[in-house]
């Protein structure tokens, strides 16, 4: 699997977050799981713009990057299905950067 890590894709195995990194350590950071189904992101926008208010609500600063081009690359890197996308972003305190980690997981459809 593919993980988008502080500005790079990087495999599952070479994906590391230091133990003195202030969101590990005190818990303080935003997520948004985001679910596709097929090539189509659910909700994309609104999941993106909630994830910037509680980023805002908190002090965290999410980097600015083209975030639905790297949904979609997660995507292309992953296999494209039914998915689901949790970006986080965790807070350094007061520091000019935030740990960003994007990962993936495969969710079944529901029986009909």
């Amino acid at each position: 699997m593919w993980i988008y890590l502080n500005d790079r894709f990087v495999q599952e195995e070479e994906a590391q977050v230091s133990v003195f990194d202030h969101g590990f350590l005190y818990g303080d950071g935003v997520y948004e799981t985001i679910r596709s189904y097929g090539e189509k992101i659910f909700m994309r926008d609104q999941h993106l713009a909630r994830l910037r208010r509680s980023a805002d609500a908190i002090g965290v600063t999410i980097p600015k990057r083209d975030w639905p081009s790297l949904l979609h690359e997660s995507m292309e890197r992953n296999g494209v299905g039914t998915m689901a996308r949790t970006p986080t972003f965790a807070s350094p305190f007061r520091a000019a950067w935030a740990t960003s980690v994007w990962t993936r997981r495969y969710v079944p459809r529901p029986r009909s």
